[in-house]
């Protein structure tokens, strides 16, 4: 099994993966491989091995399954236990150490699996000398550490095939640049797997993912529905997150908006968006960050995503346990909106 492990905050790395991908002739028959994409930081390198197996097996005993009912699958199930029976290929890719700790989980993970690395690349200025020369040493990898230039540059002149409009589209994701229509796909298609993972708390499943689909469209060259599906939500919920600013504005200078007038009289205003059946890529936390601009003293969001109700509060006055605790009791938003009012007219400073 050949596993990447990458810097998930460059997505530009996108097409340094593709590159190897069709270098190694990933996906192809007579050179099928199974890949994971493990995007972490140094002190996650040391992943948890059974954890990754166990999703494999799972994975290949899922194919199994299909193959049974007559379902065509891109790899073999038997070649997947085949992969998981032999020594791991270790791909490294923009990952360094900022600190001596980072720098010491980076040398004991080189050290125990320095016979697996077949590939180093880094595009940083975080490595001495001594380092450098030790890594290159011990160990088979192909180290490639130069932070004048980019990881796919490093790897077209070390002898991959690089096409001149991976380097264009990478450079512009690099710059987080919109200059460039393939940069700005994935950009959305990233923003928007994001959005999603925060929204429904899974962490970086979605944007794992998103990045994994978006590097095999690169060496494939074949349009990935997953990603036009992302980016549709990034379109949809850009415009729908600018409404919904507008309105706030046009609410927060309204003379004649008599909602909470209580609290309004007391010089204490307070705003809230009641959203049905959310886009999971809407940027909830930004709409809430604009919304304490304009009601600096109290502003909520009620939502929906699917089956799953939840509320945002902010204040830039009231701390936010106080808030917190207000909203502990599960009553009608009505109801909740009338008890929070009386509560921060009371709230004293």
């Amino acid at each position: 099994m050949i596993k990447i492990y990458f810097n998930p905050g460059c997505p530009e790395l996108i097409f340094s993966i593709g590159a190897i991908m069709a270098n190694k002739n990933i996906g192809k028959e007579e050179e099928e491989h199974l890949v994971a994409f493990i995007a972490v930081n140094p002190y996650e390198m040391d992943i948890e091995e059974s954890e990754i197996k166990k999703d494999i097996v799972d994975r290949a005993e899922d194919m199994i399954a299909q193959t049974e009912k007559g379902a065509k699958t891109i790899i073999s199930p038997e070649k997947i236990f085949d992969e998981i029976s032999v020594p791991d290929e270790i791909i490294i890719l923009n990952i360094h150490p900022l600190n001596q700790e980072e720098l010491a989980y980076l040398m004991n993970f080189f050290e125990r699996h320095q016979d697996n690395i077949s590939l180093w690349v880094d595009s940083s200025n975080y490595w001495s000398p001594g380092v450098v020369k030790y890594l290159r040493t011990y160990g088979r990898a192909q180290i490639l550490f130069d932070g004048e230039k980019s990881c796919l540059q490093m790897l077209a002149e070390s002898g991959f095939e690089v096409r001149p409009e991976w380097q264009a589209a990478a450079n512009a994701i690099a710059r987080a640049s919109t200059e460039n229509e393939w940069a700005t796909r994935y950009l959305a298609a990233l923003l928007a797997a994001n959005m999603i993972d925060n929204n429904c708390e899974e962490g970086m499943k979605n944007y794992f993912e998103a990045f994994a689909r978006a590097a095999d469209e690169v060496w494939k060259n074949k349009r990935d529905q997953n990603l036009d599906d992302l980016v549709s939500n990034f379109i949809a919920c850009d415009k729908e997150y600018r409404l919904l600013k507008k309105a706030l504005e046009e609410i927060a200078t309204d003379p004649e908006d008599y909602s909470f007038p209580l609290a309004k009289a007391a010089g204490r205003p307070i705003g809230y968006l009641r959203l049905k059946d959310v886009n999971p890529a809407l940027d909830l936390n930004a709409l809430l960050e604009f919304g304490t601009a304009k009601f600096p003293w109290l502003f909520l969001i009620f939502y929906n995503i699917d089956d799953k109700y939840n509320v945002l509060a902010n204040s830039e006055v009231i701390p936010l346990d106080k808030i917190e605790s207000w909203l502990e009791e599960q009553q009608e938003i009505d109801v909740i909106l009338n008890r929070l009012e009386k509560a921060v007219i009371n709230f004293k400073k």
